[in-house]
């Protein structure tokens, strides 16, 4: 039934699937307001960060994760929550902010199933901030612990930047042509990149 708590959550995520971010976020926050100590209460809320993220509106994402930390710390949804919720900062070119979350991310959940992707989004937003070295630092060790983690072709990308930011152009094209898959979408700017150096 529509009045029970799963009903509602269902509703709200089918709203999202279909791009209704709105629609979604005002099923999420009346599931919270009428059914506060249901089940789907903390996914609610978790989804209401989610769809925030989706319509890029990165800045009340990063909030409403901050609050899901804040009301449901021990939820299994934690660690994803936290590390949303430091990418969301990312997005809005937050960039300490987010370092600061993705670090605590790191000693929080040292053996999460998000773990890789933190270390790498930690590392982004180090190049973000231009600071060049510190990116190489974390991008290294990021592809030398996940050496087939899901953004491996993008770090090589960032490394060769942040390698060639500091003039060390051999090292950076040896970065680029760390992207070997031909299918990935940073294949062909990592070609574009050589070709420049």
């Amino acid at each position: 039934s529509e009045s029970l708590p799963l009903g509602i959550y269902l509703r709200g995520i089918a709203q999202q699937q279909a791009d209704l971010y709105d629609d979604a976020l005002t099923t999420f926050a009346s599931l919270q307001e009428r059914f506060p100590d249901s089940e789907q209460a903390p996914r609610a809320l978790f989804m209401q960060g989610f769809t925030q993220l989706m319509a890029e509106r990165n800045e009340e994402a990063a909030a409403s994760f901050a609050d899901f930390a804040g009301k449901y710390a021990a939820h299994e949804m934690s660690e994803p929550a936290n590390y949303w919720r430091g990418s969301a900062l990312a997005f809005a070119r937050q960039f300490e902010e987010a370092r600061k979350v993705l670090a605590d991310h790191a000693g929080r959940f040292p053996e999460g199933k998000m773990h890789a992707e933190a270390a790498f989004r930690n590392a982004y937003c180090a190049q973000s901030m231009k600071d060049h070295e510190l990116a190489e630092q974390e991008l290294r060790a990021y592809l030398n612990k996940f050496p087939q983690g899901a953004e491996r072709d993008e770090a090589f990308i960032l490394l060769g930047d942040a390698l060639l930011a500091q003039a060390k152009s051999d090292e950076g094209k040896e970065a680029y042509r760390g992207v070997t898959d031909t299918g990935s979408r940073f294949y062909e700017e990592a070609q574009f990149k050589l070709a420049k150096v």
